[in-house]
């Protein structure tokens, strides 16, 4: 048995790489939640806006944050444009269906990227932020504030978007529409709104 030395740094990247996947989890149930189709393409589109801001920032030299707004902007383009072209085909089918239909759009993604994008070889491809240079030492560890943020954001979106989906009309309407769409509209407008506690 390797002593507990050797696994304290993986303890502070796998806490950081949780916070991160915990992130992805949580797009994934809100857009379940919200249309009650298991949109299995999110990695795919998450990798092509990433490679877009990779390129952008390595290879074309603009700012970060140009990068980074691009990413965004990529993915939710990609994600409105599979939902107006093949939503009203889908909106009847089943779920399993639905499902099916967004391993078709991962794959197209994969094969775009790989016609853009030829492999490095092995080598990965980084973006650096920021706070990727700054941090603290706990137990002789190196903690970066990247690694922090991932794991805050992580914690409290999660928390957040579970609270905000069982607590707030808006979150109630999302999961009702993503049950039964056809009584989802009738439901919202005559359910009055709640007064504020304070």
């Amino acid at each position: 048995m390797p002593p507990w030395a050797d696994f304290e740094p993986f303890i502070v990247s796998g806490l950081a790489l949780g916070g991160v996947y915990a992130l992805s989890g949580v797009g994934l149930v809100v857009l379940y939640r919200a249309t009650g189709v298991l949109y299995l393409a999110f990695g795919a589109v998450g990798a092509l806006g990433a490679l877009i801001a990779w390129s952008l920032t390595t290879k074309a030299g603009v700012p970060g944050w140009v990068g980074w707004l691009a990413c965004v902007a990529v993915a939710g383009a990609v994600t409105l444009a599979y939902g107006l072209l093949f939503g009203p085909a889908l909106a009847r089918r089943d779920p399993l269906i639905k499902a099916v239909a967004t391993i078709g759009l991962t794959l197209i993604l994969y094969g775009v990227m790989d016609l853009l994008w030829t492999t490095s070889g092995g080598q990965a491809r980084s973006l650096t932020l920021p706070t990727d240079n700054g941090g603290f030492t706990v137990a002789q560890i190196q903690v970066t504030w990247t690694q922090v943020i991932a794991l805050a954001a992580g914690v409290v979106l999660t928390v957040g978007t579970g609270a905000f989906l069982r607590f707030t009309k808006l979150g109630t309407a999302m999961r009702a529409m993503a049950n039964d769409r056809d009584i989802t509209p009738t439901w919202w407008r005559s359910t009055p709104p709640r007064s504020p506690s304070w």
